[in-house]
């Protein structure tokens, strides 16, 4: 015969976790079955320098340029058709957002924006994701080497992910909405007759 508490103490151990982490059970249980890295509370803790409502900017441990970046959905999903209109809306600005401040921090003019979509198209995370890579010399090359290259040790996932959180805090505070002015509030009783 099963011990009751023997079933129960792992569940609960495990949600747990889970509410630790922030990340929901659901998530963490559809990380469990797909061994997505990105849905590992380690690597997003170490990683993530954004946080929007549905996604996330977080770094590359393998960038092909300096400030090459991926932005991603909260939500495990594995082909971008999977996604919701509201992700898309919001990893659409999240990708706005990333595009100023990674500008700003590295100084550069242009990017690339590339979404690998499914395992034939050479995806090799099954969660979807954008690669933003500021334009560069040897940046075509580099991307599709990327695989192969050195990963970064934590210490410069750190500088570099302070560096972004940083700079996302002043793109917050310049593109904040101004605080709506009574003054300029029409008065009830002023107006047409």
């Amino acid at each position: 015969m099963i011990h009751l508490k023997k079933l129960i103490l792992p569940c609960v151990t495990i949600a747990g976790v889970a509410a630790a982490t922030q990340l929901d059970f659901q998530r963490f249980m559809a990380q469990k079955q797909s061994g997505c890295a990105f849905c590992t509370a380690n690597i997003l803790e170490r990683q993530t320098f954004y946080r929007g409502d549905k996604s996330l900017a977080i770094l590359t441990h393998k960038p092909a340029v300096e400030g090459h970046v991926l932005i991603i959905p909260k939500r495990h999903v594995e082909r971008f058709e999977e996604l919701t209109p509201e992700e898309v809306a919001e990893m659409g600005e999240t990708i706005k957002k990333v595009d100023a401040v990674v500008r700003r921090a590295f100084g550069t003019k242009g990017s690339v924006i590339v979404q690998k979509n499914g395992r034939e198209a050479g995806q090799t995370v099954p969660h979807v994701h954008f690669h933003y890579l500021p334009a560069s010399r040897g940046l075509a090359l580099n991307f599709f080497l990327s695989p192969w290259l050195k990963p970064k040790d934590s210490e410069q996932l750190m500088r570099l992910r302070e560096t972004l959180s940083a700079e996302f805090s002043k793109y917050d505070a310049i593109h904040a909405s101004p605080p709506v002015n009574s003054s300029l509030q029409p008065e009830s009783g002023r107006g047409r007759a």
